[in-house]
């Protein structure tokens, strides 16, 4: 055993491609050109990425443009603050203006509407009220300094109108918002979170939140949802975090449980700079956007249902470390792209699996696939997807290390498959019809190296243009 793993090292260092099938012998071969260089995407994939991007014209390696300088502020004037105490009465009900323009709100039993633009400093518990934000074309900044809110029927904070608001969890501050299990409509608007904005929301700060959402999502946006800090545990029954929008995460500490949706979900782009994330889903994908996914670092143990993270346009990873312990496909996209970083990957099915959902072969439902929970993720949804059938499909891979054990195929693309640098091991497949390699037109290898276990009966190798292996 020892003198297997030496050997195993020795063929990292010498940058060769090493395949062995069962019950075979090993098949041996190296070029002698193993310098990185860059592979070009094809014109269709290069469209498909700019399409994808259109709307915020970031990459991995540049996403400080989705986030301003006011994301990241959580300092104010408490001198001009509007101080909210909770549960005055006793028994978890009442609200008293504390300090500040009372004019700026108005209360109804336990439920605040907050009217005008400022700064409001919420602290206290009610055990079934709300705070509302009705302040048309207004920046609105809650702090949560202690905050403990359930309401039965709708959710803790409902932002209805405003041009954008900022939740900021106080430093050192321990907070808590929940839903009962249903939603009850006071407006036109399909409200099914615990904190659902209609406008641009960030959160930020030091202090912790807590989510519990029986009967929906976690934090929902119908536009923007950006989080440049704080810890978050979130336990809801469909999506953890879900934006109509951007979702963009600069930093945080995250501990999410969806049984029935989605982790973090997005209609366009989901982009991830740093945090520390633990993602549990039991039927659904961890991450999944519609559009794009962009990983630059932070650190993710995810067990999914479904796919660990799931993009329907390009799913683009530069940093960090990514653990998928449990999967159906750990890696889906019309584009897999791997520049950097650690990812491990186990899957039932595929453990990169790039397609443009043509042929039969869907996203989640090709080959005995996991079917979308469409009904939970997708209720309060204005967007329509972007049908990428006509794109061609690839993975891309130029850095970092990539270790998959896989039921299903290793990496498998329906199009391209392109390396050209990183260090690669594929353990599988275990399931018949599958292969360590599996692609469409074309497998290139220019830089980097594989090894790669599998059964000798699907062998597949690079074709005949790459420059090693």
């Amino acid at each position: 055993m020892i003198k297997q793993y030496r050997f195993l090292i020795y063929m990292l260092l010498t940058g060769t491609l090493f395949l062995a099938g069962c019950g075979s012998s090993a098949v041996e071969t190296s070029g002698s050109d193993t310098s990185t260089t860059t592979v070009n995407s094809s014109d269709e994939s290069a469209a498909a990425i700019e399409e994808i991007t259109a709307t915020s014209s970031v990459t991995t390696s540049d996403l400080t443009t989705l986030f301003s300088d006011r994301d990241y502020e959580v300092g104010y004037e408490e001198s001009d603050a509007v101080v909210l105490t909770l549960g005055t009465n006793g028994s978890g009900s009442g609200v008293e203006v504390a300090q500040g323009d009372a004019s700026a709100v108005t209360i109804d039993g336990d439920v605040v509407t907050i009217t005008e633009e400022g700064t409001y400093v919420l602290s206290g518990t009610l055990t079934d009220g709300a705070i509302i934000v009705n302040a048309p074309e207004a920046k609105v900044q809650i702090v949560l300094n202690g905050v403990d809110i359930t309401s039965a029927d709708q959710a803790a904070i409902y932002v209805a109108d405003a041009d954008k608001v900022f939740v900021t969890l106080a430093a050192g501050s321990k907070n808590s918002l929940a839903n009962g299990g249903s939603f009850t409509a006071i407006d036109d608007e399909n409200v099914d979170a615990v904190i659902f904005s209609t406008s641009d929301l960030t959160m930020n700060g030091s202090g912790s939140l807590s989510v519990l959402s029986p009967g929906g999502h976690g934090i929902a946006s119908k536009d923007e949802l950006t989080v440049t800090g704080g810890t978050y545990e979130i336990e809801a029954l469909n999506a953890g975090m879900k934006a109509n929008d951007e979702l963009a995460i600069a930093d945080g500490s995250f501990t999410i449980h969806c049984s029935e949706g989605k982790g973090l979900k997005s209609e366009t782009l989901v982009s991830v700079s740093d945090g520390t994330f633990t993602i549990v889903t039991d039927a659904d994908d961890a991450l999944h956007s519609d559009g794009a996914i962009m990983i630059a670092g932070g650190d993710f143990m995810i067990s999914a249902g479904d796919d660990g993270m799931h993009a329907d346009g390009v799913l683009s990873i530069g940093g960090g470390t990514i653990d998928i312990t449990e999967s159906y496909e750990g890696l889906e996209g019309l584009g897999i792209e791997i520049a950097g970083g650690e990812v491990s990957v186990v899957a039932k099915d595929d453990a990169l699996n790039a397609t443009n959902g043509a042929d039969g072969d869907e996203f989640g439902f090709g080959f005995g696939g996991q079917e979308e929970n469409l009904d939970a993720d997708d209720a309060s949804t204005d967007e329509e997807s972007t049908d990428y059938s006509s794109y061609t499909a690839y993975v891309k891979i130029s850095g970092g290390s990539l270790t998959v054990d896989a039921e299903g195929d290793g990496l498998d693309s329906n199009g391209t498959l392109e390396i050209s640098g990183g260090d690669i091991i594929v353990y599988g497949p275990t399931m018949g019809g599958n292969g360590t390699l599996d692609y469409g037109s074309s497998a290139t290898i220019t830089g980097g190296t594989i090894i790669a276990f599998g059964p000798s009966s699907m062998e597949v190798n690079f074709t005949s243009d790459s420059t090693q292996g």
